[in-house]
């Protein structure tokens, strides 16, 4: 049951929402707040945490949002679960992130609020509004560009660590291709094309609306699976897994509705052999999964269908990037834009959580007097 809970001191309301029905009722204020923005990434809109909820049945009752408001007009977002860990034996109760399948997370602070304002609002009530006590807030996964990573600097008990790249390809530059990459990539790709075309007859197709995504989704699960993910990577490919199948089937379906939901498919004699599936969100496309299968591998049919993918976008009047999501280094041949990840964090005023800090930050101060 949603549970509301009043701060006088700022004006501002928490209000805790579980549940694919009670998330729903709020997903058209959400959306919007994340549009107002024109930069708000994949997990920031509600679609994701709805697809989430829809698909993977281990997700449990501690997975909730914290909503932010202001004389009920929405102004943050807070995706969470409460979990439970053990440091030397003592038993602690941290807000997390609920555990996406993509590895770049984010909160949601609309621009007409203090943002200061809203974490303290949001840390002073949360425990309550759960009904369970909490000794630190752990945002693992959030781009040096976050609020939180602003916010960090601005709290007492606070920590912002960098472990991590995430790559953003900038469709800003016009001829990306010819401008960005040096000459070896360039010169791969024109190899490869040719050797493409001397396989047979090839087609780049973009599919964006249903039913001819489900279709294409389908050519997504061949082609992703039809390599190392399924045999040499610990069966990591979507299609062996029911509810990772479930879960971007349904972020196709509910993201079409706003016309954000690609998948582009590169065909060799009528047979699929790259694929790469998309979400859009304001300004940026997100490059989710991606695969090709090994068989063509000399022909590096992912990187022809990234280039495809490229020329694509940068002919839209929308979208200004392609999100990479990760930071791998194979991404390094596109001359992507590396973008800090962080793993944020605010400690409760808890005995506890004070505790935790100090020896935390003791730790770190003796890790980097060794360096």
């Amino acid at each position: 049951m949603m549970r509301i809970f009043v701060i006088d001191s700022s004006n501002l309301e928490v209000r805790i929402y579980r549940g694919l029905d009670e998330i729903g009722s709020i997903q058209r204020e959400w959306f919007d707040l994340a549009e107002s923005l024109g930069s708000a990434g994949l997990t920031q809109y509600p679609e994701y945490i709805l697809a989430y909820l829809q698909s993977f049945d281990t997700v449990g009752d501690d997975v909730f949002v914290a909503c932010v408001l202001n004389q009920n007009r929405l102004v943050a977002i807070f995706p969470c679960r409460l979990v439970a860990e053990r440091v030397f034996g003592i038993r602690l109760r941290v807000l997390d992130f609920p555990d996406y399948p993509v590895p770049i997370r984010d909160v949601l602070f609309g621009p007409s609020e203090s943002s200061t304002a809203i974490l303290q609002a949001f840390t002073s009530q949360i425990g309550l509004s759960t009904g369970l006590g909490w000794d630190y807030m752990r945002f693992r996964g959030v781009l040096e560009s976050s609020v939180l990573v602003k916010l960090a600097a601005k709290f007492r008990r606070s920590s912002a660590m960098h472990y991590d790249f995430s790559h953003l390809l900038s469709l800003k530059t016009d001829q990306y291709v010819e401008t960005v990459l040096n000459s070896k990539a360039r010169n791969n790709l024109r190899r490869n094309r040719k050797k493409l075309s001397s396989h047979g007859e090839y087609e780049f197709r973009t599919f964006t609306k249903f039913p001819e995504l489900e279709d294409a989704y389908q050519a997504f699960l061949e082609t992703e699976a039809a390599g190392w993910k399924s045999v040499k990577g610990g069966k990591r490919a979507i299609a062996l897994h029911e509810d990772q199948s479930a879960f971007y089937l349904d972020l196709l379906r509910r993201c079409s509705k706003s016309e954000r939901s690609h998948i582009h498919v590169l065909y060799l004699n009528g047979k699929p052999i790259a694929s790469d599936l998309c979400i859009l969100t304001a300004k940026s496309c997100y490059s989710l999964k991606h695969g090709y299968d090994e068989q063509y591998s000399d022909l590096a049919p992912g990187n022809l269908l990234r280039e495809y993918a490229i020329e694509y976008y940068s002919r839209s009047r929308n979208i200004e990037s392609i999100d990479l999501v990760s930071g791998m280094a194979w991404h390094l041949t596109w001359r992507p834009e590396r973008r800090k990840v962080f793993d944020v964090r605010f400690y409760n005023n808890s005995l506890r959580g004070i505790l935790l800090y100090y020896f935390r930050r003791i730790r770190r101060s003796a890790t980097q007097a060794v360096d």
